[in-house]
């Protein structure tokens, strides 16, 4: 079978098909080409699943070919650049954000919607904020990228700053950054008060979920006795960085960064436990 995934919710300009975002779609006929109007950009893009376009990931798994499709972005490019502590910083964005120090890359990431704002000095370490639909901030203490993420809370005092990130996942977790006293802090917590009884069908999702956030104590607490480990932080040396994952079958996850396929892992529940991941 044939699948299309976009990233992004659009139509099929040809049919007027409606499309949403991460839902699997059948492709009847992979050899003809379509036009897709995304709601993410201005731009109708021209879509041949049959040729090597920088907007579709193909995966091939179990005999099925899954087109993954992200979208060209009409922003207009802009950039910045300025001194902080004698080091050259540079910041260009369109649809994606390339930070510099001293000529090297520090951040190469894709952003959604959002704008080059201002910068400030907090003082040893330089913020960087982008406004949007989520406002984005990024971090730099020295020559190193400490943290870049949108928030969505904010509390900036004479001394210390806090910024709050809803990671919108499973288990609402939120990811906070703390600066006070010339440290940043990066840590997470639980945005709902109540504990989560997971349905099996949910664990995959959560385990991943968790991975991506980096509490990795939660994750270890998904897996049965035989795979626990004694150092949960171990858990992430068993998993690529990835942005993104889709579940391509039932415990069957791709897991995908910078538009790259980074990795087709499948888990193994019972009584609500991991008992065996695969790298497939």
């Amino acid at each position: 079978m044939n699948y299309l995934i976009s990233k992004f919710g659009g139509t099929i300009v040809d049919d007027e098909t409606n499309v949403f975002p991460n839902v699997k779609y059948v492709v009847e006929n992979v050899e003809k080409a379509f036009l897709f109007s995304s709601t993410k950009s201005e731009v109708v893009q021209y879509i041949n699943l049959n040729k090597n376009q920088p907007q579709v990931l193909t995966i091939k798994h179990n005999g099925n070919n899954y087109f993954i499709l992200d979208c060209f972005d009409s922003r207009k490019f802009e950039s910045v650049s300025f001194e902080f502590e004698k080091h050259k910083v540079s910041v260009s964005i369109s649809s994606r954000l390339f930070i510099t120090i001293n000529g090297e890359v520090v951040l190469n990431t894709y952003v959604e919607n959002i704008e080059y704002s201002s910068y400030e000095f907090f003082e040893n370490v330089c913020l960087i904020y982008f406004k949007g639909e989520r406002n984005y901030v990024v971090v730099v203490q020295g020559l190193e990228l400490i943290s870049a993420m949108y928030y969505d809370e904010c509390n900036i005092q004479a001394e210390e700053k806090y910024f709050m990130c809803k990671l919108k996942d499973c288990l609402n977790h939120g990811k906070v950054i703390h600066i006070k006293d010339k440290k940043v802090e990066n840590y997470l917590v639980y945005l709902d008060d109540y504990d989560l009884n997971l349905k099996p069908q949910f664990i995959a999702h959560a385990f991943l979920d968790c991975v991506k956030a980096g509490n990795f104590k939660y994750c270890n607490n998904l897996l049965c006795e035989e795979l626990k480990q004694e150092c949960e932080d171990n858990i992430k040396e068993f998993f690529p960085d990835f942005d993104i994952y889709y579940e391509l079958e039932e415990n069957t996850f791709a897991l995908i960064k910078k538009n790259t396929l980074a990795g087709i892992y499948k888990f193994e529940i019972e009584n609500c436990l991991i008992v065996n991941v695969f790298n497939c």
